[in-house]
């Protein structure tokens, strides 16, 4: 089915033509607080700062602009880690989960607060991207995590079926350096995640809470870290991509990265001077002196050598390839430059190996031995685990399907599919197989029915059972006509 999408609103307008106006608040505000009331509709809080800075629209009434939450209610922020990446992004590192390119920058054009935030741009192909924390924080007990952001993903809206999200962030938290990684949706006490993203159009985050839509304002986010104390703890912020935008989606804009407890103020009492006065009293002694022999104790030095410690973080790699599974395009059957799997036309057919020669039987040269994240459709997935690997029906590319007005070329959507004012498109992706026989609908000589031989005795690119021709199926007297499975 082909489906538009459409983005409402850009914050890219926005954020770029934010100036840089701001006026000190009034002094009466409390040391202890990071929000504050602001009526005029034309500002918000720039906590770093301790400034009150001017909006432009879309930003549209004091109410929705200012979305500020408080530190503490009545104590001071300790901070156990702050970044405003005034300095840069040396306290971060980016992780490719899925894509090539890389959406993070350091972005001065238009900050939250300060000169600088980080930016992950919303991109126009498949990827999960994340910046995560290059050091884990020791949560102590009773922290928070506070941050603030504005974001504007891909989406589109119909006043009669609602809101489809396309593109979204996360936030997710590892106790263990990484190994793992847990959402952080339970931890969020304020303005946590919006939405839904959209399950049909290959986002790697497809059907998870997120961060979606556009937010309008500027927003702060808190986190109750009460259940992650004691642990050493990373965080990291995510973004999921479709194939495509409509429209120039900004991105999540994020700035004011803090972790902290709160603590009571210590406050100085001054106290009344009282001052005793005691009549002198004068004793005169006779002057005695006493010399007594130096003493010098000398001990020996100790020198204590500790060893170094180095941890090495050990990426997942299920099926033992030698290529981590966040960049293998085949996680569940080798095909890194290690170890690979024989092509289903060998003669030891899936089974693991080293080169060509382990995939043949005895004298025969009938063997191939697929490695090195070999992708001959180039649709995002390696030649070992794709159900048709001569034409695309991957994550990234696909297939138009018989039928469509561009049957047979390369789409990444239905609309791609579609000639002229047509609207018979339909692109096979993601696996497809109508018949679960094994074979993809793209390649397969009976796309609707189970066929998982795929023989075809009078040749002509339809198989047996499902081909009508006379005599028997396909031309084909009986005995060697495949039955359907």
């Amino acid at each position: 089915m082909i489906q538009s999408k459409i983005i409402i609103c850009s914050l890219i307008l926005l954020l770029i033509s934010l100036t840089a106006i701001s006026k000190p608040l009034a002094d009466s505000l409390p040391e202890s607080t990071a929000a504050v009331t602001i009526t005029d509709a034309d500002v918000f809080y720039d906590q770093a700062h301790n400034e009150v800075n001017s909006i432009v629209p879309p930003f549209k009434t004091a109410d929705s602009a200012i979305m500020a939450v408080q530190l503490c209610s009545s104590e001071k922020p300790q901070d156990f880690f702050y970044d405003g990446f005034e300095s840069g992004g040396g306290n971060w590192v980016t992780a490719l989960l899925q894509g090539t390119q890389d959406p993070w920058t350091i972005y001065n054009l238009a900050a939250i607060s300060g000169t600088q935030s980080l930016l992950g741009s919303d991109l126009t192909s498949v990827s999960n991207t994340c910046k995560q924390m290059k050091t884990a924080v020791a949560v102590p007990a009773n922290a928070f995590m506070h941050f603030q952001s504005g974001y504007d993903f891909e989406y589109s809206c119909d006043p009669d079926l609602g809101c489809e999200y396309f593109d979204g962030g996360i936030v997710q938290y590892s106790t263990n350096g990484g190994t793992t990684w847990t959402d952080a949706s339970s931890l969020f006490i304020e303005n946590g995640y919006n939405g839904t993203i959209a399950g049909s159009y290959g986002n790697p985050l497809a059907n998870r809470s997120a961060f979606v839509g556009y937010s309008e304002t500027i927003k702060s986010h808190k986190l109750n870290l009460s259940t992650l104390s004691g642990k050493n703890v990373l965080f990291r912020f995510c973004i999921g991509t479709d194939d495509g935008n409509f429209g120039t989606p900004f991105g999540w804009l994020i700035d004011d990265v803090r972790i902290y407890k709160c603590v009571t103020s210590t406050t100085t009492t001054a106290t009344q001077s009282t001052t005793t006065i005691i009549p002198s009293t004068t004793t005169t002694r006779p002057s005695t002196t006493t010399i007594r022999p130096s003493t010098t104790t000398i001990r020996p030095s100790t020198t204590t050598i500790r060893p170094s410690t180095t941890t090495t973080t050990v990426l997942p790699d299920s099926d033992n390839d030698g290529i981590a599974d966040a960049q293998d395009n085949c996680t569940q059957q080798p095909n890194g430059p290690q170890l690979g799997t024989c092509s289903s036309s060998s003669d030891k057919a899936g089974v693991t190996c080293t080169s060509d020669a382990s995939c043949a039987s005895g004298c025969s040269s009938n063997g191939r031995c697929l490695m090195n994240q070999e992708d001959s459709d180039k649709d995002g997935l390696g030649d070992a685990c794709d159900n048709c690997p001569i034409k695309p029906n991957g994550p990234q590319l696909g297939t138009c399907m018989p039928g469509s007005g561009n049957a047979g070329t390369p789409c990444s959507s239905d609309a791609e599919c579609v000639s002229g004012c047509a609207s018979n498109g339909l692109c096979s992706k993601n696996q497809e197989d109508a018949d679960a026989d094994g074979h993809g609908s793209v390649c397969d000589n009976c796309p609707n029915t189970c066929n998982a031989q795929q023989k075809d005795a009078d040749k002509d690119g339809r198989g047996d059972v499902c081909d009508t021709t006379t005599p028997g199926c396909g031309g084909c007297t009986g005995i060697a006509c495949e039955q359907q499975c």
